[in-house]
């Protein structure tokens, strides 16, 4: 597979180009330009789970993706074919970033995508910094992105966590109570959503009853739920994702945390909730 050697692309370049044309717009589906000829293709590089805690959120967005590449397939970006080149990051950081690093070494992509998982997309966006490409973040909302590992060349797609607590929060401590216990998924995007929650209850005068520390993969939630049921909180406010989710939805369930206190999640998506089942 010929590809033309690297080439720059200023910021202001890039932004003219986005408005230029809406290829591979959406939730996962950024378009990406640079100067070429006509015929020469876009390579975007899709780093994203096939494996692991969020395998379900990476197979919808790859085939997002997939839809808008076959959709510009014909007229292509102008006149620019756009092709996928996909590596599973397997939910894991470091395997993201080696493949992030694959990407550019041997297939010569300049642009990458993907990255469910926040941790996965700060490693990957790291690299994309250290090779002088861009990343775009498909669908993870970890505030760090944007602030801690804010970089010139990542953008993000999706809102963060403290553009969704800060909706959800005021609205919580009003309708439900001021007593909250959190659970926290144990890496970048559980942490972002419970410290921006304890920050808006603070602010409110609430009470902060405690939090648990959920590791990835977690199947068995018994100690955690304990507690938690110990604590008599007004709300039960998690931040947990993926599979780990429906397997805590379904003990919640059998332990009946449901009917003692209101279960919020700080967000939530269709693939977690295919994952519980009716």
């Amino acid at each position: 597979m010929e590809r033309k050697s690297r080439t720059h692309i200023s910021r202001r370049t890039f932004m003219k180009g986005a408005a230029a044309g809406a290829a591979l717009l959406g939730q996962g589906a950024p378009f990406i330009i640079r100067r070429a000829s006509a015929a020469d293709p876009i390579y975007v590089g899709v780093v994203s789970p096939a494996s692991g805690n969020y395998a379900d959120h990476g197979m919808m967005e790859r085939l997002g993706m997939q839809m808008a590449a076959e959709e510009y397939k014909e007229k292509g970006i102008l006149g620019r074919p756009v092709k996928l080149v996909v590596e599973d990051d397997e939910t894991d950081p470091q395997v993201g970033a080696r493949k992030a690093r694959r990407l550019i070494e041997v297939d010569k992509v300049k642009y990458l995508t993907g990255g469910v998982s926040s941790s996965v997309a700060v490693s990957v966006g790291e690299v994309a910094q250290r090779y002088g490409g861009l990343f775009i973040g498909s669908n993870q909302n970890s505030d760090t992105l944007t602030e801690q590992y804010g970089r010139r060349s990542t953008f993000m797609v999706p809102p963060d966590m403290a553009m969704a607590l800060r909706t959800l929060a005021p609205y919580l401590v009003e309708k439900v109570g001021k007593k909250w216990y959190f659970l926290t998924h144990d890496y970048e995007w559980g942490w972002s959503g419970t410290k921006w929650a304890r920050n808006i209850l603070q602010k409110f005068g609430g009470t902060d009853l405690g939090e648990s520390k959920i590791p990835l993969n977690t199947r068995d939630f018994s100690a955690f739920l304990l507690k938690v049921r110990s604590a008599k909180p007004d709300a039960l406010v998690i931040t947990v994702g993926g599979v780990d989710l429906a397997a805590l939805m379904e003990q919640m369930s059998e332990f009946g945390i449901y009917k003692e206190t209101t279960v919020v999640s700080t967000l939530i998506n269709l693939e977690d909730l295919w994952a519980v089942g009716p």
